[in-house]
């Protein structure tokens, strides 16, 4: 099945610069109270991120459900896409829609899906369709009569939608219309009038045409159009390189050192309120942690289950918050105490005719302090509750970097060879890694699970390569 996908509906530059133009806004709040400037960014932040991150969570919905789901993949579809209300697929025999969203919003109204599309498919199946709710449409193709695209001022004489791609309208032989959104209505009305076509001529006997010169050059102008385009998406690709670049520039150059920067000032107004011993104190709990989760860790029984031949490796919650608590506390307690974060914030060369503020020592270390509170939000993210699953049929591994799974049939698997790189000089071990050779998707993938990876699941690289031996898995060197 070809799947069609159109451009993500908020692209990377756009987040950056709605973050970046909010949080100068926010500078208005400071000026009024500290606190309240504080508040403000948080909740304007926070409230930013929820919705870009619902908007991502349906792309992702949509992704998947069309790449995985049986419902989509067990029916020969041809031809799929997403758009604004629907998810749309052709097959030999059926057109199906699935209604994703009832109401749409234009020039800052809010519209229902029936005033907006007179004709779309206003019943259907209501059905739980990869974990939300909808209702779905098919049309039989021995039922349609014509496909055609929409043209502008047809859809039920809205005015709000001449700059809009209004999708394909589908004609039955009962003369009932079905009208789709899609932005690609080009490429589903020929996918529909073609499976008409055939269905018609299925039977009919072979006719050989001889190409005219009419034909030929027809043939030479489609030729010299494919090239325009290709050259017409090597530059589209071309300025989003361009782009990128300057997303980064804006990023490294005036995101990170301003955001560090302010990092330092907010931690300097708060250690005001507290005193030394306390921030002490904190710091030194979250060194009790870091080392109470080093001992816990060496106990393997804590991480090892085994049942019905299988063996699942993964770390008690309580493991996993008392590493992640003390990095946290430690760079939380050293940037409590006003006398450290002053010094940092307030520090200038003293040698110099002309007191130099130490500009760049101050935004490594507010990027070094941003960077471990980094670590610990992407652990609570993605490592939290992960494991590793090891039986006679699979090997299962939570990726701990992402919300992925990487599952991998024993049949897929071709060798499973152990890396050991040592030091030339010494003949001692330095690192050592597992990388497993499989046949996935009839491609050939490697896979590298070394021993940094793995402690980012707080399994150690012994007890996996163990576990591995133990179940049946052959490991080379």
């Amino acid at each position: 099945m070809k799947i069609l996908y159109s451009r993500s509906t908020v692209p990377t530059w756009a987040k950056i610069l709605m973050f970046l133009i909010f949080n100068l806004l926010c500078l208005i709040f400071f000026a009024l109270n500290l606190y309240f400037g504080i508040a403000m960014l948080i909740f304007i932040n926070w409230l930013t991120y929820a919705s870009l991150k619902g908007i991502e969570n349906m792309q992702k919905w949509i992704k998947k459900t069309l790449e995985k789901d049986p419902f989509f993949q067990q029916n020969n579809f041809s031809l799929a896409s997403y758009s604004q209300f629907s998810l749309l697929a052709v097959s030999s025999s059926i057109v199906r829609i699935v209604n994703i969203k009832s109401t749409i919003q234009v020039h800052r109204s809010t519209y229902n899906i029936s005033e907006v599309y007179k004709n779309y498919p206003r019943q259907g199946v209501d059905i739980i369709l990869n974990g939300l709710n909808v209702y779905h449409f098919d049309i039989p193709i021995e039922n349609i009569k014509s496909a055609e695209t929409i043209l502008v001022g047809d859809a039920g004489g809205f005015g709000v939608l001449n700059s809009l791609n209004f999708g394909v309208r589908i004609t039955t032989i009962n003369e009932e219309i079905y009208d789709i959104d899609t932005p690609f209505s080009k490429e589903f009305r020929d996918e529909v009038n073609k499976n008409l076509t055939n269905s018609f001529v299925e039977d009919s006997p072979i006719i050989m045409d001889t190409p005219t010169i009419d034909d030929r050059k027809r043939s030479e102008n489609e030729n010299i159009k494919n090239l325009t385009k290709a050259d017409d998406i090597a530059n589209r690709k071309q300025s989003k390189k361009i782009v990128k670049l300057i997303v980064k520039i804006i990023i490294y150059v005036i995101l990170i050192p301003a955001v560090s920067i302010f990092f330092l000032v907010v931690m300097n107004e708060f250690s005001k309120n507290v005193h030394w011993i306390t921030a002490t104190g904190i710091s030194v709990v979250g060194i009790l942690f870091f080392f109470l989760s080093k001992r816990l860790k060496k106990k393997e029984d804590l991480f090892i289950t085994e049942k019905l031949g299988a063996i699942t490796l993964s770390s008690p919650l309580y493991i996993d918050l008392f590493s992640i608590l003390s990095v946290v506390l430690i760079v939380s307690g050293i940037f409590l105490n006003h006398d450290i974060v002053n010094t940092i914030l307030y520090a200038k060369d003293e040698s110099l005719a002309v007191n130099k503020i130490f500009l760049l020592p101050k935004i490594v270390v507010g990027v070094i302090a941003l960077f471990f509170y980094y670590l610990a939000y992407r652990r609570l993210r993605y490592s939290m509750f992960d494991k590793i699953v090891i039986s006679q049929e699979e090997i299962c591994i939570d990726d701990p970097r992402s919300n992925d799974l990487i599952q991998l049939s024993k049949k897929d698997i071709i060798k499973i060879v152990e890396v050991v790189v040592r030091n030339s000089k010494k003949n001692e071990t330095k690192s050592k890694k597992i990388v497993i050779y499989a046949f996935k998707e009839e491609v050939e993938t490697t896979y590298n699970l070394d021993e940094s990876y793995l402690s980012e699941i707080s399994i150690s690289y012994d007890l996996f390569v163990n576990s591995l031996k133990k179940v049946g898995y052959v490991i080379t060197n």
